[in-house]
């Protein structure tokens, strides 16, 4: 029993010593203002090969797995970033993943914040790392989209060859739809725990950590599901049109 104390009077000291609370809330600023330039990109680079309504679905699924509350905010501006995505040349490209990176770049820095042994590193090195998260998003995004439309189109091209092996690869695939959210976020994270420290983690250390965060994840979310259920009109009254915005910030927060 003295042993657990210990360890929660450890982790409580670290969560002061390393400003958790102003971490999370600056975190949940730059999520803001990175997570529409993020969307844009993603519309904007996958539209080029694929069609705009496979991503737009891909996106809403993952905004309705890990953004409670948020679906509405996102569905309603995501058909206005499909019209803009058109406009977006190579020097708004570039403008639209500096911004991105800005929340990516942020959860690195605090999760190597978190290592006593680990040094600091240059912002511009948690630019990149944000650019190689971004880069891991993409291509979850086209594989499964590709996947998708070879599953479609192929057994009608073939039918007598492909048809049964493909209707038994179509269920697989359903399974594998159903599970990419959280396929992409576990994998991310990681890489995130292996890799993003300035100091040495084991594979094992960053297993744990990110099963931990990864069951920590699922029951905030159903947590706030559960409150958001009592309604959020009062986040309407008190802010006005802002109010699923409140809600988002809220919610990385």
């Amino acid at each position: 029993m003295q042993n657990l104390w210990n360890f929660v009077k450890h982790i409580f000291n670290r969560v002061v010593e390393t400003k958790v609370t102003e971490a999370a809330a600056a975190i949940a600023y730059y999520a803001i203002l990175s997570f529409f330039p993020l969307i844009l990109f993603l519309i904007a680079f996958s539209s080029s090969f694929l069609q705009s309504a496979e991503v737009q679905g891909q996106i809403l699924k993952f905004a309705e797995e890990y953004m409670p509350g948020s679906e509405s905010l996102v569905a309603g501006n995501i058909q206005h970033l499909i019209r803009a995505s058109g406009a977006v040349g190579l020097l708004g490209t570039a403008m639209l993943l500096w911004s991105a990176t800005l929340v990516f770049a942020g959860f690195a820095q605090n999760i190597n914040n978190a290592w006593t042994s680990a040094e600091s590193r240059h912002f511009l090195i948690d630019r990149l790392i944000g650019l190689m998260m971004i880069g891991i998003l993409v291509i979850f995004l086209i594989l499964s989209l590709i996947t998708n439309t070879l599953l479609d189109v192929l057994p009608r091209i073939f039918p007598t060859y492909l048809e049964t092996l493909f209707a038994e690869m179509t269920r697989f695939n359903q399974i594998m739809i159903e599970y990419l959210p959280q396929t992409t976020i576990f994998m991310l994270l990681l890489m995130l725990y292996k890799y993003i420290p300035n100091s040495l983690v084991r594979w094992r250390e960053s297993l744990a950590g990110t099963l931990f965060t990864m069951l920590a994840l699922q029951l905030t979310k159903h947590g706030f599901i559960w409150y958001l259920s009592f309604g959020t009109d009062s986040y309407s009254l008190v802010y006005g049109s802002l109010g699923a915005v409140v809600a988002f910030m809220l919610w990385i927060y």
